[in-house]
């Protein structure tokens, strides 16, 4: 297969490393995502064109492997995400950029979408760069908390993986992985009309930024003490932490919080509720006590202006459900987490409900 432009060579080089996760970035090199860029886009081809070469095959392979011996399921390459995969890679390399919204301003999810993939569902993007092989980008991935998160993401049974190549770009080789939960139709592979068998994939490591995240259902089903659920249509966190869903997929053994290697002066994270809706309660849960002695409960309609309901601490213990009584109208609620004693980590928030 042609690394998304033909002519150029699929030679190895000794360059820098660089991944990010989710539209942030962490690692030896920085960059904040693009919100807008160059007026042109990459050339790629449709997603019928799409298909995968010998090392994202080994990729697939290599990730399914990893995510077995964790015990999880293997994802199966689809064509549609496969398709988004390459369209961000060659649009990074021939553009040379390194971000999770790509030139022209499109967002990672937004791109899955253009390809056709469905917009009800479980979403996750990871992307590295300086490496052409699968198991050097995979080590990138692996040994980074926040990519890692998204590799063993128990809600994902698809993926998608692009590499692409330009000898003019800062990092000559880009990657991208996009995870799903509907698995849309089998991958082609180059040089057959073969499908790949299901094989595991890895996660890269990230930082700071906010970056939304799309679920298919919201709140946990059940509310601990009564009013009436509200669907959290999608949430947002700040880039030193893992994924936002933690804190709402009906899992306690799962958790949102800090995952950055210095100590964080401060986090957040926000859910949507899609409209300004009336608010009677929200609660929370806490999967560790000790990593939330000062944060406060806000709402907002813009994210712009935010209103503090209530300034809260730790909970008296793990796994117990704490509630706040409210009688407002808004879209967003925030919990804003601050350092007074220099924990090494913030939140460990396992569930949040909010309900009217």
């Amino acid at each position: 297969m042609n690394l998304r432009q033909s002519g150029w060579p699929r030679t190895l080089t000794a360059m820098a490393l660089l991944v990010a996760l989710f539209g942030t970035m962490l690692g030896t090199a920085v960059a904040a995502p693009k919100a807008t860029g160059p007026s042109g886009a990459a050339a790629f081809g449709s997603t019928a064109s799409y298909c995968a070469d010998s090392e994202e095959q080994a990729f697939l392979t290599q990730i399914n492997n990893y995510r077995r011996s964790v015990g999880l399921n293997a994802l199966q390459m689809t064509q549609q995400l496969g398709a988004a995969s390459e369209h961000h890679s060659v649009d990074m390399a021939n553009l040379n950029y390194f971000s999770h919204t790509l030139a022209d301003g499109t967002s990672w999810s937004q791109n899955m979408t253009n390809h056709g993939y469905p917009t009800n569902t479980w979403r996750a993007e990871n992307i590295a760069a300086g490496n052409s092989t699968a198991s050097a980008t995979f080590t990138q991935w692996r040994n980074s908390p926040g990519h890692d998160t998204n590799m063993r993401g128990v809600n994902y049974n698809a993926i998608g993986i692009g590499r692409a190549y330009n000898s003019s770009s800062t990092y000559k080789w880009y990657w991208t992985t996009v995870f799903g939960n509907v698995v849309d139709g089998p991958a082609t592979l180059c040089g057959s009309s073969t499908p790949p068998t299901t094989a595991p994939t890895t996660a890269p490591t990230t930082a700071p930024t906010a970056v939304p995240t799309r679920v298919p259902t919201a709140v946990p089903a059940t509310v601990p003490v009564g009013g009436t659920p509200l669907r959290i249509t999608q949430s947002t966190r700040t880039s030193n932490s893992n994924s936002s869903i933690y804190a709402y997929d009906n899992r306690t053994t799962t958790s949102w919080n800090t995952i950055s290697t210095t100590t964080p002066l401060s986090a957040y994270i926000y859910f949507d509720l899609g409209a300004a809706k009336s608010l009677r309660t929200v609660k929370w849960m806490f999967s560790a006590v000790g990593s939330a002695d000062a944060f406060t409960i806000q709402v907002s309609n813009d994210r712009l202006t935010w209103k503090t309901l209530s300034s809260q601490t730790n909970a008296p213990v793990a796994n117990t459900w704490q509630t706040l009584n409210v009688n407002t109208s808004a879209r967003y609620v925030r919990f804003y987490f601050t350092n007074p004693n220099r924990d090494r980590a913030l939140g460990f928030l396992s569930e949040v409900q909010i309900a009217s």
